[in-house]
């Protein structure tokens, strides 16, 4: 045995009982055990839930009450397994419940020998010494994915800002006044870092599915203007290759549904992306009718095209992560093999599946289901996928609007100037949260676009202190617009929780900027 004491709790209606097991412990040669007794059900579930005993030895009638029904209350309340179930009589019965039910193990009174309880009393330390091995190493596990989740989240606010500078300075670079080969160094540019922020988005996505941490949204959106914005992101890429590109909405779809919209639209331009990818000649087809169970709100989406196709022996695995059809695709085509693989995960997710069906030679067809809410009457969009113009809306304000722009980022705030420079706003910035709500409270303004991770103050905190200050003046609520470098359910329930009116995720478009401004700016 240890040499540290062993505490052994016998529990047990009869004193005699108590005598003979401390004698057969003195015979093992047992010297460094502290045996003590209680004699009722609930004098014994007392000392065990205190954590008197290393191991406990429990009659299995005692009384009203069973040892079984002991051992059970014991396990629910408190995990401890070291139970030695003791009854007076061989039953079978008994003996595989009380394996069942998580004893360390079945003793016969009449039956015990020093060498028996001695052993007995050895395997249920060791057993529990594991048990606890395996509780710590779960809790480990689960701190490590605490560490990693937290990781991520930083390193997708600090990969993202700097993507979201490149990425929008691009997009303006392209819209000036350039010569021939400027472009086509540019378009290396913009094409180069879409690609790796789409390997950025693919590797934090999977990451989240694989902590368990994937959490969809359940809000309002149009089926119709999914599909269509989905399809006109991959037209221009099918244009450049010669492919047709269609779509259609069978006749009887309902469009307006309760779903997450923005994880529907990743799937299906991840599905027409490969599509165009891999096809040289032909055309790409989008259609989306009721499912064939006739279940409302039950839609079926098929992207086919006349591409390449995939061998039979590959249809699964294309699915996996990182996986390709075969090696050259990869250098032929591009790519992680992480699309499929994330999109057949969220497919399931949504409580759907996703398969596909090919022939060498003559194009792929990928079809999947997802089964959506219908809309209730009356309920409004959350998400920003619409708003009134912003350049007529401007035109028609008395004044133009004043902005205060919060976000530690020099190349964000260049961005967010370089955005509206054309516009009729007064920009104003400022670089951390307080410094943020020291200038709201001595300025007068119509909207803030709020940064979510600042230092000295982050933005959530400074909304808190700006909804707090116009409590205490009664002024009416300034709108405020988030931007984060990630877009996940629970940054959307703080920022909203916090008084926050809306969230962008970095990285931020010239359109969502006016878009968001237009739409939830402080009337003047």
């Amino acid at each position: 045995m240890a040499e540290t004491e062993v505490r052994v709790l016998l529990v047990d209606d009869d004193e005699d009982e108590y005598a003979i097991v401390g004698d057969l412990l003195r015979a093992a040669g047992l010297d460094k055990f502290a045996l003590s007794w209680a004699p009722t059900y609930e004098q014994g579930l007392e000392a065990i839930l205190a954590s008197c005993c290393d191991v406990c030895l429990v009659d299995y009638r005692l009384g009203r009450r069973s040892g079984l029904d002991l051992l059970a209350e014991v396990t629910a309340l408190s995990g401890h397994p070291q139970v030695i179930l003791l009854t007076g009589e061989g039953d079978r019965g008994v003996d595989l419940t009380a394996t069942q039910g998580g004893a360390a193990d079945y003793l016969i009174k009449g039956e015990l020998t020093p060498a028996l309880l001695e052993r007995s009393i050895r395997y249920a330390l060791e057993r529990g010494r594991i048990l606890r091995e395996l509780r710590d190493a779960t809790a480990l596990a689960q701190s490590l994915n605490l560490a990693k989740s937290a990781f991520l989240a930083s390193m997708s606010h600090e990969i993202r800002t700097p993507m979201n500078a490149i990425l929008g300075m691009a997009d303006m670079l392209l819209e000036s006044p350039l010569s021939a080969g400027q472009k086509q160094y540019l378009d290396v540019i913009r094409r180069a870092g879409s690609g790796l922020l789409s390997l950025i988005n693919g590797i934090l996505d999977l990451s989240k599915i694989e902590a368990g941490q994937l959490v969809l949204e359940c809000v309002a959106f149009d089926l119709e203007d999914v599909a269509r914005q989905a399809v006109e992101l991959t037209a221009m890429k099918a244009q450049a290759k010669g492919i047709g590109m269609l779509s259609h909405l069978a006749l009887g779809v309902a469009t307006a549904l309760m779903g997450d919209p923005t994880r529907l639209r990743q799937i299906l331009i991840n599905l027409l992306g490969n599509a165009v990818k891999f096809t040289d000649a032909g055309e790409v087809v989008l259609t989306v009718r009721n499912s064939a169970s006739g279940k409302p709100g039950q839609i079926e989406f098929t992207v086919s095209d006349t591409g390449i196709g995939i061998p039979p022996c590959k249809l699964e695995t294309i699915f996996d992560d990182f996986a390709q059809a075969d090696a050259s695709t990869t250098r032929k085509y591009g790519g992680t093999g992480l699309g499929l693989g994330i999109s057949r995960r969220l497919v399931e997710a949504m409580g759907g599946s996703l398969t596909a069906t090919s022939e060498p030679g003559r194009g792929s067809t990928f079809s999947f289901t997802v089964q959506f809410d219908p809309r209730p009457a009356n309920t409004s969009e959350v998400r920003l996928h619409a708003a009134p113009s912003p350049h007529r809306a401007a035109a028609e304000s008395v004044r133009p609007a004043k902005i205060l722009v919060g976000d530690d980022s020099p190349d964000s705030r260049l961005l967010v100037e370089a955005y509206l420079r054309a516009s009729p706003y007064l920009l104003t910035f400022e670089e951390d949260g307080k410094a943020v709500v020291d200038r709201f409270a001595a300025s007068d303004f119509d909207l803030i676009l709020m940064d979510v991770h600042m230092p000295v103050m982050d933005g959530l905190a400074a909304t808190r202190a700006i909804r707090v200050l116009e409590r205490e003046s009664g002024a009416a609520p300034i709108p405020i617009v988030a931007l984060t470098a990630d877009a996940s359910l629970q940054d959307i329930e703080r920022s909203a929780n916090a008084g926050c009116n809306a969230h962008l995720s970095k990285p931020i478009s010239k359109v969502e900027v006016l878009c968001a401004i237009e739409k939830f700016r402080r009337a003047s």
